[in-house]
């Protein structure tokens, strides 16, 4: 395997409070570099709840990490960090490095000067001034794999008959049924489906929690979702749910700002605004003509091709082995040459000796650069 006997260290957070975002994301990574033959390690600043999400990805200890961030990653062949509160000098630490790292960052939050960082959001783009190497856009937004490959989706329907209301991982601000309720007022005949929770408001049904292939084949199947503006709407993107946003946390300021011109979805307003019923209510009906929700679900598919962990983990690979193996081929990169070896090489290669030893007349037929 390409990366037998390499680790990848990830650092982040996530737990009850601050949710399970970046472990989900993480995982996508984890679950990437475990399939190249490599071995992965946890560090994961949080609770309870973080240790089981990630646990089938690699070995988990779960404790404090900034701070000591660079004697946690000795001996580590590549670092991932996915943490809001990680500051610039210790995120130039780890640039320095030996090992390769990637910062996921998907606020523009500071300038790490060195390394990789991935920023997914529509409309990414890098901070000036930044010494990092910036890799923008959703094609470069890790999704677990059994997204690579969205069930397939029939045609859309003529009424909305089926809703997904999806809040996080942990729908720290218990939303869901609330969010259900509006719904039920908005699309009476149709069947409210809630993700993530075991109980639900009448007219709604509790899903519980969802496999990666069971949240996949709800998505595909529903005509209309209802989800918080966090990573969830990348997956909702690839399965082509026409979706209306629900703001639930202030790191999610630029998904509700950048997909609707990116796709489509329609941004709700966030969840403790004065209007935000009505504003949710006006949102769902933008979305409940046949066509409104066709072009959506075509131009978001088109928007999300659910690779962006393979993106990552060649290029860590890259730099870890020198090389990268794809399809039973390895295949090493050319060098990138500076201006002056590029001149260098012009030179040698235009030099009467050259060029005359590159040429063999008794090949050329007379003529031939007529």
């Amino acid at each position: 395997m390409s990366l037998a006997g390499r680790r990848l260290l990830i650092l982040t957070e996530g737990g009850r409070h601050k949710g399970l975002g970046h472990v989900v994301r993480c995982g996508a990574y984890a679950e990437e570099w475990l399939a190249r033959g490599g071995e992965v390690a946890w560090v994961i600043d949080g609770d309870d709840l973080a240790e089981p999400a990630a646990r089938d990805f690699g070995a988990v200890a779960v404790h404090p990490w900034l701070g000591q961030a660079v004697n946690v990653a000795k001996g580590s062949d590549a670092i991932i960090v996915d943490s809001y509160a990680v500051e610039p000098p210790e995120a130039a630490r780890l640039a320095a490095g030996a090992a390769p790292v990637a910062f996921v960052d998907d606020l523009r939050r500071i300038a790490y000067g060195g390394g990789l960082v991935i920023n997914a959001v529509p409309e990414g783009e890098p901070p000036p001034g930044d010494g990092a190497e910036w890799l923008v856009g959703p094609d470069w937004q890790p999704l677990r794999r059994a997204f690579r490959t969205p069930a397939p989706r029939g045609a859309i329907r003529a009424e909305v008959e089926r809703v997904l209301v999806i809040m996080g991982g942990t729908d720290a601000r218990d939303l869901g049924g609330h969010i259900a309720t509006i719904a039920r007022r908005v699309f009476p005949d149709a069947d409210i489906r809630l993700a993530g929770a075991d109980t639900a408001p009448a007219g709604a049904r509790a899903l519980g929690r969802l496999s990666a292939g069971e949240m996949r084949a709800e998505m595909s199947a529903c005509d209309l979702a209802i989800s918080a503006a966090g990573q969830t709407l990348w997956e909702l993107a690839r399965c082509g749910a026409p979706t209306v946003m629900v703001g639930v946390a202030d790191n999610q300021r630029l998904n509700r700002r950048g997909w609707p011109g990116l796709v489509g979805f329609v941004d709700a307003g966030v969840w403790n605004e004065p209007d935000f019923a009505e504003r949710l209510s006006q949102a769902c009906q933008t979305l409940q003509g046949c066509d409104e929700r066709s072009a959506v679900s075509e131009r978001s598919q088109e928007a999300v091709d659910g690779l962006g962990a393979v993106r990552l983990i060649d290029c860590l690979e890259l730099a870890v082995t020198g090389a990268l193996t794809a399809a039973g081929l390895t295949l090493t990169p050319f060098a990138r040459l500076s201006e002056e070896d590029r001149r260098r090489v012009w030179r040698m290669r235009i030099h009467p000796e050259v060029s005359r030893g590159g040429v063999d007349p008794s090949h050329r037929p007379q003529g031939a650069n007529r």
